[in-house]
């Protein structure tokens, strides 16, 4: 049996799908930064992250990152060009993780892989040309 041959894509449909992932992509980017911004200022307020305003900022923070990881993924299509799904399905995974750390209380671990998924944010913003 003889595979099928590779999808092929229009310079159409890959426009198409580059701005919709660009579209999550700046969505998922300003929930998450306004949701970490709140959580800042909660903690700065109380910095006992156990406190009831904090906590619901924090939970927020996590509910926020989430809805953005999911949105983000099912927005990434097969058109898509690698230069772009690639680092966001990295960052995808790098935010997973952090948010692991987070629950596991494992701060090294947590800012490590969110250093990380720093990295990739000036790629995938020129990429979608938002820089």
């Amino acid at each position: 049996m003889v595979p099928p041959p590779p999808a092929t894509y229009t310079s159409g449909d890959i426009e198409a799908a580059k701005t919709t992932a660009c579209a999550a992509w700046d969505r998922a980017a300003r929930s998450t930064a306004q949701a970490s911004k709140a959580s800042a200022t909660a903690l700065e307020a109380d910095p006992n992250w156990r406190t009831p305003a904090s906590a619901a900022a924090l939970a927020a923070e996590k509910r926020t990152g989430i809805a953005a990881i999911s949105n983000l993924r099912n927005s990434i299509g097969p058109a898509t060009p690698q230069s772009l799904a690639d680092p966001m399905t990295n960052w995808i995974t790098l935010s997973i993780n952090e948010l692991h750390a987070m629950n596991q209380r494992d701060w090294t671990e947590a800012e490590r892989v969110q250093e990380q998924g720093n990295a990739l944010v000036d790629t995938i913003a020129s990429e979608c040309g938002l820089r």
